[in-house]
């Protein structure tokens, strides 16, 4: 497992997110913040958004990623993985 990476969601029914999370079974941990928030202004919008939380949890470097730019993504998780790396 790799624990540089973790899942955040925002589901609001708790049986939705048990059932999502049974039928990924993903490798990370999955969190669910149902209706709190991170006090971000991207929360609320109904956008898929990924960022990096430092060791200090502050949440840097917000990517929102579209279908339509796949490779965009892609890149993203590698400036990631890169920068975390070191």
């Amino acid at each position: 497992m790799d624990t540089d990476l973790l899942i955040l969601t925002d589901y609001r029914n708790e049986r939705d997110f048990l059932i999502i999370q049974k039928y990924y079974k993903h490798k990370n941990p999955v969190y669910n913040l149902g209706v709190k928030n991170l006090g971000l202004s991207i929360e609320n919008k109904n956008l898929p958004f990924l960022f990096i939380l430092t060791k200090d949890l502050r949440v840097t470097k917000i990517f929102v990623p579209f279908n339509e730019i796949p490779y965009q993504t892609a890149e993203y998780i590698t400036y990631a993985y890169n920068l975390l790396k070191n």
